[in-house]
Parts: structure tokens; C-alpha cells; sequence
């Protein structure tokens, strides 16, 4: 059972990598410079040369997910994956959760019980899942409009060996 999504797509460009970097490189601000206003670019990243790392410049849900391609060419693989900070979050609200769940237990506080236990699933699944849903989607809109993704082919995640 996998706790983070992850999702990896084939895609095919409608030019050449080299052709379509520089646009992308006018739409991203730099992961190091310090950003005042998150809404003046469509993403904050880095970008290489046939390779790119990016996430959506949303204060509120841009920290979800973190987009990685490489490419050669016409062709490359972009894969998503749940960013640290959210991971680190849901990490430590599942450890206090887990703490609670052994107080309860400790002090034969059963009813509360319950509640505690269910709190890092419920977590995952409606917090976790449907952000990242719900970021994906957005982000591959606005990565296929200054790519000019031409095709999207879902792969599997754990076909890259990860």
C-alpha cells in the first residue's frame, strides 16, 4: 500500500524540448529567489536543459505536488509525486495521532479511541488523495498549455523502477 500518490505520464511535444524550455523558463521563478507574490508566475522550479522540476505557484495548493520531467526530444516522461513538505506534515500528524491513540489506551479513554485511530486515514484519503487529485489535474492543464503537450499517456509509477 502506497501512503503518497505518485503518478507518471508519457507525453509527446509538438516541438522540440529545446524550442518549448525557454517559454517554460518565462513561466517558472526560480525555487531559490525569495517570492513576494506567488500568482505573477505559473510555476516555481528549476529547469535543466532537457529536464525540469516544478510545482504549481498556488500559495494554497501548490505545495501538493512536484512535477519532474526529462525529455529528449519530442518525447518524456513527466512524473508526480507528493511534495516533502506535505509529506513531513501528514508524517507528523499520524505520529501525534499514534501518540494519542497509546495516551487513550493509557488512561482507558475508549470512546476516544476511535476517533484517534481513524484520523490519519481519514487524513489520507480525503486530504491527501483528493489534493493531489485535484493539483495533478491543474498542473498538467497549465504544464500541457506551455509545453504544448500534444498527448498524455498514463504510465505506471513503479514501471521506472520506483
Amino acid at each position: 500500500m502506497k501512503v503518497f500518490p505518485k503518478k507518471a505520464y508519457s507525453v509527446r511535444l509538438k516541438k522540440n524540448i529545446k524550442e518549448l524550455l525557454p517559454e517554460l523558463k518565462k513561466q517558472t521563478l526560480s525555487k531559490e529567489q525569495y517570492v513576494f507574490d506567488w500568482n505573477n508566475q505559473v510555476f516555481i522550479g528549476e529547469i535543466k536543459l532537457s529536464e525540469f522540476e516544478v510545482k504549481v505557484s498556488k500559495q494554497i495548493y501548490g505545495e501538493f505536488c512536484v512535477f519532474k520531467g526529462r525529455f529528449n526530444n519530442k518525447k518524456g516522461i513527466i512524473e508526480i509525486q507528493t511534495s516533502r513538505l506535505i509529506k513531513i506534515g501528514f508524517i507528523l500528524m499520524s505520529v501525534f495521532a499514534f501518540s494519542g491513540i497509546i495516551t487513550a489506551l493509557l488512561q482507558n479513554e475508549y470512546k476516544a479511541l476511535l476517533l484517534i485511530a481513524l484520523t490519519p486515514i481519514i487524513l489520507k484519503y480525503s486530504f491527501l488523495d483528493n489534493g493531489f487529485r485535484i493539483v495533478t489535474e491543474i498542473g498538467l492543464k497549465k504544464l500541457t498549455n506551455v509545453l504544448e503537450i500534444i498527448e498524455i499517456t498514463k504510465k505506471d509509477a513503479d514501471a521506472n523502477g520506483k
